[in-house]
């Protein structure tokens, strides 16, 4: 099955009427459709992603509620081409982001 369209909201695209051209959509109905843009939260809504957002100054280390052990963010870099890295947060904004939490 073919989906026409896009699956991310441009700014020039936000009008909040639902296009069933597109994959997906801006409209208020989306949720309850399952069907937004996977960056609904941030052109639609006007929330900051965790990218452009600061980091948190964690100073004593303690497990989100449900965890026994601390998580372990895992990273693979293996189809990256190293000028990707090189590049940082023009290509890659979530690996540049998480590589400056010291």
């Amino acid at each position: 099955m073919c989906l026409s369209g896009r699956f991310r909201v441009h700014a020039g695209s936000l009008r909040g009427e639902r296009n069933d051209e597109h994959a997906c959509h801006c409209s208020q109905d989306c949720l309850e459709r399952g069907d937004c843009c996977s960056n609904y939260k941030s052109l639609c809504k006007g929330e900051a992603t965790w990218v452009h957002g600061d980091c948190e100054e964690i100073n004593t280390a303690e497990c989100p509620a449900g965890f026994i052990r601390p998580p372990l963010i895992m990273l693979s870099v293996d189809g990256f081409r190293a000028s990707y890295l090189k590049k940082g947060n023009s290509v890659t904004p979530n690996i540049h982001k998480l590589s400056t939490y010291s």
